[in-house]
């Protein structure tokens, strides 16, 4: 006898790589052209996250998720989930591998309304042949319970609430133990108290070993996630500018984002940058480091500081050595006028800098003068 259960309480995993999307492209021809959906995107995501992927109506959200679904294929590019290539696999295979491997939460719940919530939950492992006939019930009923919903397990999903209706939705999303659980707004029909509910079920599955992709519109729950990509015209902001910035609007992140450069910096190495580099700011988006400041040709250790992810590093007319502790990424952003901030833009990137100066968060920011 099968007595799964799931315990929602924290567990000790190693994180894997189980997503990895590569130089992903989707284009769509239309009857007035192609619309490129989704351009050039880079993820890779470890197991264990809640990530939610954040943009307005038309950004390229569904168009991700059902990339990731393996519900459409790219145009170009990979999309490794589990290690396998979901999109060489044919219709057949990718609907078999999508049942065990992708539980998927909507926002409209999408139970079939003819079957009790008990029947909607055993669906998916009917369809897959996953587990023993006998066995399945007590699956699904252990199921409910650890979502609180067992009483309800006879009823049918048009006479019971909508936070009760996403319960069973989420529970049905989990019958086969899939490693990954794609929702697509799971909160967005929901009221508030009852979306929070659905987000601390997310939180706690995401500690038994679960991971989590959520996609969403709405910032303050985006926040409350591991990480946050931010699409926007079918681009992926850079996640670290999308950390530090988060409050700001996506017009602001985009000038930010479509000029700013990248360097690599091996561990023991060392770079130096000047307000020649006609550089606004910098930010260490990955490893550590120490960062000094060189006057009339002399490096002045008094001044030297130890960053870490996250850190904001901003220009203030000095020559600046950055030493790598361990293999480091820098992203430079350019001036304002270089990417044609308005008065008004600039003054709300400063303002974010600013509190981040004063402030221990999320995100630390260091500035040497």
């Amino acid at each position: 006898m099968n007595n799964r259960n799931y315990d929602l309480r924290q567990s000790i995993y190693e994180p894997t790589q189980i997503m990895v999307m590569r130089h992903v492209n989707k284009t769509y021809h239309t009857s007035v052209g192609k619309f490129p959906a989704l351009k050039n995107i880079n993820i890779s995501i470890e197991s264990g996250k809640l990530v939610s992927v954040l943009g307005k109506s038309g950004s390229g959200k569904s168009t991700l998720i059902n990339l990731m679904a393996g519900i459409d294929h790219p145009s170009s590019g990979e999309v490794i989930i589990n290690g396998s290539d979901i999109h060489k696999m044919s219709e057949g295979k990718i609907a078999v591998w999508r049942g065990k491997n992708l539980g998927i939460v909507f926002q409209f719940f999408q139970l079939l309304p003819t079957l009790s919530v008990l029947d909607n939950t055993m669906l998916p492992m009917d369809f897959c042949g996953t587990y023993r006939k006998t066995e399945r019930e007590e699956i699904a009923r252990n199921l409910l319970r650890t979502l609180e919903i067992e009483d309800l397990s006879e009823s049918f999903p048009n006479s019971i609430s909508a936070g009760h209706q996403q319960c069973a939705a989420i529970a049905r999303a989990l019958a086969n133990d899939p490693p990954i659980i794609l929702a697509d707004e799971p909160t967005g029909n929901l009221d508030s108290k009852t979306g929070e509910m659905v987000i601390n079920i997310f939180k706690k599955l995401v500690s038994s070993g679960k991971t989590i992709i959520m996609v969403t519109h709405d910032r303050k729950l985006a926040n409350q996630a591991q990480r946050i990509l931010l699409l926007r015209d079918g681009i992926l902001i850079n996640e670290s500018l999308t950390n530090a910035f988060l409050e700001l609007n996506e017009i602001i992140l985009a000038k930010m984002d479509s000029k700013s450069e990248t360097f690599e910096v091996n561990a023991g190495k060392s770079m130096f940058f000047s307000a020649k580099e006609r550089s606004w700011f910098w930010i260490l988006t990955r490893g550590a480091m120490t960062l000094s400041i060189e006057e009339k040709n002399i490096v002045t250790d008094a001044l030297k500081t130890k960053l870490s992810a996250g850190d904001i590093i901003v220009n203030s007319d000095h020559v600046y050595k950055f030493t790598a502790t361990e293999d480091c990424q820098i992203l430079s952003i350019p001036l304002p006028e270089i990417i044609s901030l308005s008065n008004i833009e600039i003054m709300q990137v400063e303002q974010v800098i600013s509190r981040n100066l004063n402030t221990s968060g999320v995100n630390y920011a260091t500035e040497l003068a």
